[in-house]
């Protein structure tokens, strides 16, 4: 809980407080819960926070993410 407590608060000082972390849906990254940032105007950042059972990463894109490459990331960051 602390550190991913730390991570979101770091992803949103990041977007000069103009945002918060929302919960989407972890299985997608082959994750336990992932978040996306989301702007205070609406606007969704790719930028997400993907927690393992045993790492938290953050992750940021260019572009929005395929279900294909989520799942590319997924398999990476589990060793499969």
């Amino acid at each position: 809980g602390f550190c991913e407590n730390q991570m979101n608060r770091l992803i949103v000082l990041s977007a000069s407080w103009n945002g918060e972390l929302v919960e989407g849906d972890g299985a997608s990254w082959g994750a336990d819960r992932a978040y996306r940032l989301v702007m205070d105007d609406g606007a969704e950042k790719d930028v997400y926070l993907l927690c393992y059972e045993d790492r938290l990463v953050r992750i940021e894109f260019n572009w929005h993410p395929t279900q294909d490459q989520m799942s590319i990331v997924g398999r990476q960051l589990k060793g499969n």
